[in-house]
């Protein structure tokens, strides 16, 4: 059984200049109204509205979520990957956020009440509309690994615990690429609160191949180029 990374911060040398945020209330430690940004690149989240700390990780079950802002590298970008650790105790809300970029016309990796009960991670990018599937089910009381890679120029790709589940050509997507970055819900209709944990929330400026994405996830020897790895 995978667990989540409890991590440590390598010294600054190691860090991949890919790593535009890291968020990682297994580092961070529970407390305070503040997730940090431990990339070094000062995205940190403000928690709004009930988010709280529970085993180490960040849990949105009591509403609200965290606001990361949209400032200096979190915009106008050409590659991405998002990754984050996810442990999902099914629907409160309907559609509850794991991480989102804009308010349903960026990149959003959510569950959906619409989709195999809500037990599916779903991805959208450039509107409200689900465009990639897991075909893993969340619900299971596991944590698992989720990663999106959007290239704009060729796909958008969806992994699950290191496997490629979905991908997607990416003709016609135009987003503004400006928007906020909210983890656990958003600041909408307040019907997108996350019901679960979430640790280790990274995003990079490049589309990861596959192999590092599979790094990332079983934890091997080489995941010190990204930055944080396990104890």
């Amino acid at each position: 059984m995978w667990m989540p990374p409890r991590n440590r911060l390598l010294l600054p040398h190691h860090w991949d200049e890919r790593l535009v945020a890291a968020w990682s209330p297994g580092i961070q430690g529970a407390g305070g109204l503040v997730l940090r940004d431990q990339s070094g690149n000062g995205h940190h989240g403000t928690l709004v509205g009930g988010p709280a700390w529970k085993d180490q990780s960040l849990s949105s079950s009591n509403a609200g979520y965290v606001d990361c802002g949209n400032s200096g590298r979190l915009n106008n970008w050409v590659e991405q990957t998002i990754t984050a650790w996810i442990k999902y105790d099914g629907l409160d809300d309907p559609y509850p956020r794991v991480i989102e970029k804009g308010l349903n016309n960026e990149w959003t990796l959510t569950f959906n009440t619409g989709q195999s009960s809500g037990n599916i991670l779903t991805v959208q990018y450039g509107d409200a509309t689900p465009n990639l599937f897991s075909t893993t089910n969340f619900n299971d009381g596991q944590w698992h690994h989720a990663a999106v890679t959007i290239d704009i120029d060729e796909f958008v790709s969806l992994y699950v615990d290191g496997e490629l589940q979905d991908s997607l050509g990416m003709a016609a997507y135009s987003p503004a690429k400006t928007g906020v970055v909210y983890i656990g819900g958003n600041a909408g209709a307040g019907i997108t609160t996350f019901n679960g944990l979430l640790d280790d929330i990274r995003l990079y400026c490049a589309a990861l191949p596959h192999s590092e994405i599979a790094e990332l996830w079983n934890g091997g020897e080489r995941n010190a180029a990204y930055g944080i790895r396990r104890r």
